[in-house]
């Protein structure tokens, strides 16, 4: 919340998660044993974090210096 005297800012007001989930269909072939598994979209990063989450831990790790410790903690003020 704001202070008397302060802006309002950006953090302020609670951050709602965009969540999209893939599923990537595996199947075996019953008659060979050949395995087929369905790839990822080109836009999405592997790890399965988006690009504003890695921002943040960027952010707060590297130009703030916050540990690793700091960091996982701050998850669950932001979110």
């Amino acid at each position: 919340m704001p202070t008397e005297g302060n802006p309002p800012s950006a953090l302020d007001s609670p951050i709602e998660p965009i969540v999209v989930e893939h599923r990537l269909h595996q199947l075996t072939c019953a008659k060979c044993g050949t395995q087929t598994r369905a790839t990822l979209p080109d836009d999405v990063n592997p790890t399965g974090y988006g690009v504003r989450v890695v921002a943040v831990v960027a952010l707060l790790s590297g130009l703030y210096r916050n540990s690793q410790r700091m960091v996982q903690s701050a998850r669950f003020r932001v979110i």
